[in-house]
């Protein structure tokens, strides 16, 4: 009984100690997000470098702002994977059910903003993709997720001056969860910040 005891007291203090972990990953400060933004080194060729093609890069520059169709959305995908563009989660929180920004969010939307800011960002274009997890119908998580990243869109331009050119708002709603393992996870609601500039 002591012995079974003892196990349980671990395991809670293990768990206890994984928590704040988890939850300072979650917010990143303005100086991570441009580190993580700043275009990757060139390495040398044949070392598996990803290196975006002239077509790639006209195809992110004509991408609209807001309204994206299906197909530009699996491109846009497929590019940040294999190209591995720089990109960056940022923990956004939203009132339930809802697009509304909560008010906990506007710290992270201040460090988002300082970030983008920053003259080494300028003129660079940003990805703002909005991502839920696997409650509900597929086809409402995906308009939930493209009204959270407009949400936040709306956020950077109207409060933080951020040209409106530079943000797309992309909804993949369940499409690429973070944790496929706990697809319902509170880490797979977030709105991944990817540089699609040069």
């Amino acid at each position: 009984m002591r012995k079974l005891l003892s196990l349980a007291i671990t395991g809670m203090i293990s768990i206890c100690l994984a928590a704040p972990e988890f939850v300072s990953a979650q917010e990143v400060t303005s100086d991570t997000i441009l580190k993580t933004l700043k275009p990757k080194k060139a390495i040398k060729r044949g070392l598996g470098q990803k290196t975006l093609t002239d077509a790639d890069a006209s195809f992110l520059d004509s991408l609209p702002v807001r309204g994206i169709k299906v197909q530009q959305r699996q491109k846009l995908a497929t590019i940040i994977v294999e190209k591995q563009l720089p990109k960056i989660d940022v923990r956004i929180q939203f009132e339930f059910d809802s697009a509304t920004i909560s008010p906990e969010a506007q710290g992270q939307l201040v460090a988002l903003a300082k970030a983008l800011s920053d003259p080494s960002m300028a003129g660079v274009r940003i990805a703002l993709n909005g991502h839920t997890d696997a409650k509900g119908t597929d086809a409402y998580n995906l308009e939930l997720s493209e009204e959270r990243a407009t949400a936040v869109r709306r956020e950077l331009v109207a409060t933080y001056n951020i040209a409106p050119e530079r943000l797309i708002a992309v909804g993949f709603g369940e499409e690429r969860l973070k944790d496929t393992y706990d697809p319902e996870g509170p880490v797979n609601r977030r709105v991944e910040v990817v540089r699609i500039t040069k």
